[in-house]
């Protein structure tokens, strides 16, 4: 392999229409979150109006190195005016789209330093802050980006931490009940038997033939939980996930759980690489008092992916329940994510700490406002 390096900048992402791309079979990226089908969805349904800056290393025609980035112009306040570099797949404060984690620059194992290379190659670009959500704390880009801001001596903010909790489906199911809490065992597994008194349990895979049913389906659960539901555009990003799933290799698990014929519990899962990801998930919050239908529907889940013997992990991603962490109570193990903000402009950067000082004032009015009244009455 020739030892040159080369760097190319350029506004397309890949004229590849797969889960991974074949030239980065070793990258050390999330191969769903960071694939050209996920970053070609978004780009498609989002990308309006946003400058598309991808960077290529390559030592001849093996390419050791992508970084899917680009710049989001804006005013702040419709007065400063900003060029956010940013992760294709995501977006902070101005588009609200589906959630990518695990973000990171795609990079064959053993050749992490080419990421440098690339990085440098972005500098002359016109941008003023560089924004990464959603990162593996303490992994490859984290390190790289992090050095990269203080070689330059640019501000950071971290704005965001998350933590991502999942299971190692590697071992026996027995023993992974076994490290439960009696009361989350209950929930997760104990309670099946009570379930079958309802009558027929059965739970099946909607994909192929019945996805825009799945989707009604679940809407109709977010709707009723949470008063909110997948968009029009989320959807169809989705379903163009899932029209070009098998060209990438990727499943598609749009599992529901009937009783009776009756559907009470759906989940939506990806499944690549060994891994479920648990995207969404939506039941019946009314069904029995005694019986927690959604959390007796991961438990099904969870087994299935502990008999497989392709499956390694089901991974809940980040996040919380309404009323709980129950990722929390289920999980073996957990990774922490965070948003990180590098801003190397220097008018933006003294913005940025008027700002941290003014937000301290605010909150020690707050204080000592609360004291006054405490103490007063």
């Amino acid at each position: 392999m020739n030892s040159k390096l080369n760097v190319t900048i350029t506004p397309q992402i890949s004229d590849l229409d797969s889960h991974s791309e074949t030239f980065i079979s070793n990258q050390t990226a999330d191969s769903l979150f960071n694939s050209v089908a996920w970053q070609n969805a978004w780009w498609s349904r989002w990308g309006r109006g946003l400058e598309l800056t991808v960077t290529r290393v390559n030592v001849g025609e093996d390419t050791l190195c992508k970084l899917p980035l680009y710049i989001d112009p804006f005013k702040f306040k419709h007065i400063f005016p900003i060029r956010r570099l940013q992760f294709i797949g995501t977006n902070y404060q101005n588009i609200s789209t589906p959630r990518a984690e695990y973000l990171a620059f795609s990079t064959v194992k053993g050749y992490e330093s080419a990421l440098m290379r690339g990085l440098s190659a972005i500098e002359p670009l016109n941008w003023n802050e560089f924004v990464a959500r959603d990162i593996v704390k303490g992994e490859c880009t984290d390190k790289a980006i992090t050095q990269w801001a203080k070689d330059k001596n640019w501000l950071t903010r971290v704005i965001h931490t998350d933590t991502a909790y999942s299971i190692n489906t590697t071992t026996s199911f027995e023993d992974y009940k076994k490290n439960l809490g009696s009361n989350t065992r209950l929930k997760l597994i104990n309670r099946r038997k009570l379930l079958e008194t309802f009558g027929d349990v059965a739970i099946e895979n909607y994909y192929p033939d019945r996805v825009t049913e799945f989707f009604d389906l679940m809407n109709g659960f977010h709707e009723r939980r949470w008063g909110d539901t997948f968009s029009s555009k989320t959807l169809s990003f989705h379903q163009e996930i899932i029209n070009n799933s098998q060209q990438g290799g990727l499943e598609v698990d749009l599992s529901v759980l009937t009783v009776n014929g009756q559907c009470e519990s759906v989940m939506f899962n990806y499944v690549l690489g060994g891994r479920v990801y648990n995207i969404n998930s939506g039941f019946n919050e009314r069904f029995n008092k005694k019986i927690a239908i959604g959390m007796l529907h991961f438990g099904y889940m969870i087994e299935a992916a502990f008999i497989n013997p392709d499956t390694e992990v089901f991974d809940f991603l980040a996040g919380h329940g309404k009323n709980s962490n129950y990722k929390s109570a289920l999980a073996t193990d957990s990774v922490e994510l965070y948003s990180i903000q590098l801003i190397r402009s220097r008018t933006l950067i003294m913005l940025y700490h008027l700002k941290t000082i003014l937000d301290n004032v605010k909150k020690n009015i707050m204080l000592l406002s609360n004291f006054i009244f405490k103490w007063v009455k």
